[in-house]
Formats: structure tokens, C-alpha cells, sequence
């Protein structure tokens, strides 16, 4: 992740991340970030600081809604979690929103590696609106 920190202005494309969850145990320096937690959503900030749009997977709790396992589509505010209210607390410079991809990534919970028992997660389409990034689009300053 510090490579990250000295890119030119330009942006990539699309940022596509399947991001180690939990917090980094080994306490490197990501000063240069806003959010200090975990690194699902340090990932995603580097999305929103590098990136045009993104493709992610990510656990159940860094997301704005609940749609794998569940009966329906909920994107109710009030099911935030803690950790994902601090990331939009601390990253409010950013305009982007977080949509459903619409798979049910809960068929595959006991095929993920490593996680006993599997984590819930969902697969997420990042949108950064361009009008809100400091960067140049095809030659005219957005």
C-alpha cells in the first residue's frame, strides 16, 4: 500500500479488491490515509483516493447493506456498523456510493480459505462521482 502513496494524479479505471479483513496487526505507517481501522476499508479509501470506480468484495460489516443470506435487499441506515460509520465519518471528502451487485455471496461461505466457519460478505460496486474527483477527464479539469 505505500507504492500507492506516490502515484502521479492520474486515476485507475476501475480498482477490483478482495482485501484482507480485520485490523493490520503489523502497525505499518498509513499516516497518509484517513481511516486508522481495518483494512477492508483501508482498501477502500485507496479505491476512492486512486480510483475512477471499483468492484469489491467485502465483509457484511463494511458495507451500506445486507443482501447475501438474506430474504431481500435491506439498505437501511440504522444497520450500519460502527466500523463502517467511522470510515464515512472520517472520509466525508469523498462523494461515491456503495451498490449491490446482486449476488448472494452467502452460497459460498464455507468455501472461503482460511475463516473458519466462513464471514459474511457481499460483492460491491464503488462508484466515485467524477465530478468530485480533483482530476482531469479527457482534457477538461472536472
Amino acid at each position: 500500500m505505500i507504492l500507492l502513496k506516490n502515484l502521479p494524479d492520474q486515476r485507475f479505471d476501475l480498482v477490483i479488491s478482495n482485501p484482507p479483513s480485520g485490523v493490520d496487526m503489523n502497525k505499518g505507517d498509513y499516516s497518509w490515509l484517513n481511516y486508522q481501522g481495518h483494512r477492508d476499508l483501508k482498501a477502500l479509501e485507496i479505491c476512492l483516493r486512486y480510483g475512477k470506480n471499483g468492484m469489491f468484495i467485502l465483509p457484511s460489516g463494511s458495507v451500506p447493506f445486507k443482501y447475501s443470506g438474506a430474504q431481500y435487499y435491506d439498505d437501511n441506515k440504522e444497520r450500519y456498523s460502527q466500523k463502517f460509520k467511522k470510515f464515512l465519518r472520517e472520509n466525508k471528502d469523498f462523494n461515491f456510493s456503495m451498490q449491490c451487485d446482486g449476488i448472494d455471496a452467502s452460497i459460498y461461505l464455507e468455501e472461503w480459505k482460511n475463516l473458519a466457519g466462513g464471514i459474511g460478505c457481499e460483492v460491491v460496486n464503488v462508484n466515485i462521482y467524477l465530478w468530485s474527483l480533483d482530476c482531469k477527464e479527457d482534457g477538461i479539469t472536472v
